[in-house]
């Protein structure tokens, strides 16, 4: 069995605002340092929320570091619900939101089986991330 600590948790977390930061994506609410909290999207949280402002999008991003996560229904509905995100207005009205899931990179190939096996894996809105 695989511990996740919050150690773990937090480095994936920066490791995805970086990524964000680096794309010019603000990051309006994170599971780290002086962020506030993300709210519920479709009744699930995300670890991170971005904000594109020059395209009205936003961004959403869940981080799991064991396979157990990987493993549990709730995980699994929440990479769904997540990924049917869509802009209700603005100038990416109709568009799905960016999804990022990132995982240590040992979980990738488990990452990758879970998405198909729920019927996500060829949506384009979904970026996965092995670190």
């Amino acid at each position: 069995m695989t511990i996740e600590t919050n150690d773990d948790h937090q480095t994936l977390v920066r490791e995805l605002i970086n990524k964000f930061s680096y794309q010019g994506i603000e990051v309006t609410a994170a599971n780290f340092g002086g962020h506030s909290k993300p709210e519920a999207v479709r009744k699930y949280k995300p670890d991170i929320i971005g904000w594109d402002g020059e395209k009205h999008l936003y961004y959403f991003g869940t981080v799991v570091t064991n396979e157990e996560s990987l493993n549990k229904l709730e995980t699994r509905e929440k990479f769904s619900e997540l990924s049917k995100c869509v802009m209700k207005n603005g100038k990416s009205e109709g568009l799905n939101c960016p999804y990022y899931i990132v995982v240590p990179k040992q979980k990738y190939e488990k990452l990758q089986k879970t998405l198909y096996d729920i019927g996500i894996s060829s949506k384009n809105n979904i970026h996965t991330i092995g670190v």
